[in-house]
């Protein structure tokens, strides 16, 4: 795995210093430009390049890498060759991420008319010697993590020491691009190719993705109906319970028909119990006293008549 360390300065007017790892071993170290352009951050309401939100500085914090891919050709002379696309695991990106910040783009591109490093839109431009040599690495398939912290201070009493050597950014003004041009926009869709790659069902293109919430809303939508289906089942269970006893095993034998055939033929209490043999019982009982009484009623009609004669 290789490591990418930004070191900025709290106020961002200056770059930022790059240290590139691959495990313990530095690989590579130079500058950066960590710095939103004021203007544009105006312009889409960020006046103050807050890292919080769109726009803004990128947020201090540690970020993993999901996706990389080589810039357009429209693209080459804002972003170089390559964008790579990070998101947030932790610090103050997680919290920006709260706000609508959702990933971070670095990538490179040529510097201003002073060879300084130009800002940017919000993202990270790299020297196109780091980002070649991100790439490169990327290339063989390894993963990688970037990290970004403000410069720590010298303490006074290690006055040996020098503070971390900045550089001024250009002053070659960042031009504010329009869709699809403009970093939003490119970040954006990144985002939605990755969407679309984990719906599928497909593996990623990249080191390392996370199921993003298209994924994440179709299955949910698929255990909704699954509980739905399930609650109709049971509610039409209860339907069928509620007939007073006499549907009881309908929603086994299938319907209201059956259940009352059922009941009629074999006798079934509310309990749902097969009762024949209590029925049969007191028809019987009944039939036997009603044909009692009519012998009894013959006989004492017979008995008057013999008297008479």
């Amino acid at each position: 795995m290789i490591s990418l360390t930004i070191q900025v300065p709290r106020a961002r007017t200056r770059t930022a210093t790059a240290t590139l790892r691959d495990g313990s071993k530095i690989l590579l170290t130079g500058h950066t430009a960590a710095s939103a352009t004021p203007a544009i951050a105006t312009l889409n309401g960020n006046a103050t390049c807050d890292p919080l939100r769109p726009w803004g500085h990128p947020p201090t914090g540690n970020y993993q890498i999901l996706d990389m891919r080589p810039a357009k050709k429209e693209q080459a002379a804002e972003y170089g060759m390559h964008i790579l696309l990070f998101e947030p695991r932790a610090g103050q990106a997680l919290s920006a991420e709260a706000h609508g910040r959702l990933g971070l783009l670095v990538y490179g591109g040529p510097p201003g008319r002073d060879k300084y490093l130009r800002t940017t839109q919000g993202g990270v431009r790299l020297s196109n010697e780091m980002l070649s040599a991100v790439v490169k690495k990327l290339g063989r398939g390894l993963t990688m993590t970037l990290v970004i912290e403000e410069l720590p201070p010298i303490p006074w009493w290690q006055f040996w020491k020098r503070n971390a050597e900045t550089f001024p950014l250009s002053d070659t003004a960042v031009k504010a691009l329009t869709p699809p041009l403009d970093e939003k926009s490119i970040l954006d869709k990144m985002l939605r190719g990755l969407q679309r790659k984990g719906s599928a069902g497909t593996a990623s293109d990249s080191p390392d993705t996370r199921n993003f919430s298209e994924s994440r809303d179709s299955t949910s939508h698929y255990t909704q109906d699954s509980d739905y289906a399930r609650s109709s089942s049971s509610t039409g269970r209860d339907t069928y319970q509620g007939g007073g006893g006499q549907s009881a095993g309908a929603g086994a034998s299938g319907g209201w028909d059956s259940a009352s055939t059922a009941s009629s033929a074999r006798g079934v209490d509310a309990s749902g119990r097969i009762t024949t043999g209590v029925a049969g019982v007191a028809a019987a009982a009944v039939v036997g006293a009603v044909a009692a009484h009519a012998l009894a009623e013959t006989q004492h009609g017979a008995t008057t008549t013999g008297t008479a004669y």
